[in-house]
């Protein structure tokens, strides 16, 4: 699966999801620290990544509302045609 990892993690984690075989991409190599969870959210699905984060922001139902989960879902490059929800994983 493709991953892109939140600036609250670090090295460990990325060594974690990468030896289970996972895609990763994390927000500091990119050099987005401190970018606009609408951006983030918006380089997510543009790159099919499924964004795990400890940010509770992204569970905030006025900004990122269930009823339009069918806009906020993206291919996390599985291979199936599932799709999984943005946010905290």
């Amino acid at each position: 699966m493709k991953f892109k990892l939140d600036e609250n993690f670090g090295t460990r984690t990325q060594q974690l999801f990468r030896s289970a075989g996972h895609d990763i991409q994390t927000i500091r190599d990119q050099g987005m620290q401190e970018c606009s969870d609408n951006y983030l959210y918006e380089v997510c699905c543009a790159e099919k990544r499924c964004l795990v984060t400890l940010d509770l922001d992204f569970s905030d139902v006025t900004r990122f509302p269930p009823d339009h989960r069918s806009e906020r879902t993206m291919d996390c490059g599985s291979g199936s045609n599932s799709s999984a929800p943005i946010g905290i994983k």
